[in-house]
């Protein structure tokens, strides 16, 4: 036997067969995934957003520290430039020490120098006093053989009293190289 059901009833309203039941939770899946993702990717959006601006709090906290850093930079490389000029002068105050310790020598143990000068074209001039003239002529001729110096000569010479007081120039030998 065959069994055979006939429905005269009309079709219901608002219910959804088994191929739309399973169509709408497709769709609603589909849409929750979709809602899911959106929600996941505002996350990650908005904590990279967060950490930029950390790190820019950061910096910004640095920039006093970074314009320290610069200004000690600079600092540093005026320090190097200064020692470098205070390293050639030591070798030229070492130079003068070295040229005054040999004219120490050439200077008799009687004669006071009240004045030593020196200028830029490299004249020497040298002031001072000797208890005779004899302790004069002893210091200008130890002074001619004295190798840095050239074209010396006695200024003046005049007597005071028990001293003689006395003016001798030179020009210091340039070196070339």
């Amino acid at each position: 036997m065959v069994r055979l059901d006939i429905n005269l009833l009309p079709p219901r309203k608002g219910v959804l067969t088994k191929e739309e039941r399973n169509l709408l939770f497709v769709l609603l899946f589909f849409v929750l995934l979709l809602v899911l993702v959106y929600i996941g990717l505002n996350t990650m959006v908005l904590f990279t957003q967060n950490q930029l601006n950390q790190v820019q709090s950061e910096l910004q906290a640095y920039a006093p520290l970074e314009k320290q850093i610069k200004n000690l930079e600079s600092l540093e490389s005026q320090l190097k430039n200064q020692e470098a000029y205070l390293g050639k002068l030591l070798a030229k105050l070492n130079n003068w020490y070295v040229f005054l310790s040999d004219f120490a020598r050439y200077v008799p143990t009687k004669v006071a120098l009240s004045s030593l000068s020196v200028d830029k074209e490299g004249k020497v001039l040298m002031k001072g006093v000797a208890p005779t003239i004899l302790d004069v002529s002893r210091f200008f001729f130890s002074l001619t053989k004295w190798q840095p110096l050239e074209s010396v000569s006695i200024n003046s010479v005049s007597p005071g009293e028990k001293i003689w007081n006395f003016e001798i120039s030179g020009t210091i030998k340039r070196v070339t190289p």
